[in-house]
């Protein structure tokens, strides 16, 4: 993601190191939806250093909240995170019924070392391979919704499991 348009185009290492000196990598990606002639934002999310900070985002992809007279879209969420397999089915929470159809089947899909790449989720696996009961529990705190939300996406690339911003020392 550092310089994504030098990834798309290079055709070669050479050609990528010439792209990357002529387009300055990026260090952060801000996004955010705007309403109201941006008087409103909702949906904010800042990756920078390896975290993903959402802000509003409890919302999903529902204007109503945070934009006063705003219509809801057809079929929004009231969840900011909808986990979706090849199935079509939809999880609100990354349960073992989601861990086994779809992260599973990804990984035996794509091999270990691109899903790890692409995927992985160190919390997620570490809940199924404990055999931990918090993985089907929909109340379990790091599955919340909360006006911010704090993923390390370098241990959880899939979102699953935000970390507790009332414990900044040990996140």
């Amino acid at each position: 993601w550092e310089n994504i348009k030098c990834q798309c185009q290079a055709a070669d290492s050479a050609e990528q190191a010439q792209c990357n000196l002529n387009n300055q990598p990026r260090s952060e990606l801000v996004s955010m939806i705007s309403c109201n002639d941006n008087e409103y934002q909702y949906n904010t999310a800042v990756i920078k250093d390896g975290y993903k900070l959402i802000v509003n985002g409890a919302a999903g992809s529902s204007p109503t909240l945070f934009c006063p007279g705003a219509q809801d879209l057809p079929n929004s969420s009231s969840s900011i995170t909808q986990y979706t397999a090849p199935t079509g089915t939809v999880y609100t929470t990354p349960n073992t019924e989601y861990y086994e159809e779809w992260y599973l089947g990804t990984l035996i899909q794509v091999g270990f070392d691109l899903f790890d790449t692409l995927f992985g989720s160190a919390c997620l696996e570490d809940l199924y391979e404990n055999n931990s009961t918090d993985l089907d529990n929909a109340e379990y705190t790091p599955f919340q919704y909360a006006p911010y939300l704090l993923f390390n996406l370098a241990e959880d690339k899939v979102e699953a499991c935000a970390l507790d911003l009332s414990d900044p020392i040990n996140n």
